[in-house]
């Protein structure tokens, strides 16, 4: 797999890499994927960088990512990926039909809002 990064994550003073897996389909895929994830951050002594996953974003969220430089939101795929990107993300008030879960654009607007 390859891929492109216009930042750097390892450079940034504290990173957190958010990974979220919707759907009994792809939740082993993004633990499989947080499990990678974590051996590589701790294999380069990356301190900085700070890794969570969970089967959903919620309203608590906006907290914890208010306290990061650098915010990275990671979605669990069961299709054969050959390449990834970055994009940034756009905040947005927009409520999803329950709040139970979250979009990480609603949690930024919140995080920005209220933090």
């Amino acid at each position: 797999m390859k891929g492109r990064l216009k930042v750097d994550p390892t450079k940034a003073e504290n990173t957190y890499i958010w990974l979220w897996k919707p759907g009994p389909a792809r939740r082993w895929h993004g633990v499989l994927l947080a499990e990678k994830l974590e051996h590589w951050v701790r294999d380069m002594k990356l301190d900085q960088v700070y890794t969570d996953s969970n089967y959903q974003l919620n309203l608590e969220d906006a907290a914890v990512i208010s306290g990061y430089d650098l915010v990275i939101f990671a979605d669990a795929s069961s299709e054969e990926i050959e390449d990834f990107r970055l994009d940034p993300l756009i905040a947005s008030d927009k409520v999803e039909f329950t709040m139970h879960a979250v979009s990480p654009a609603f949690v930024l607007h919140l995080c920005r809002q209220v933090f």
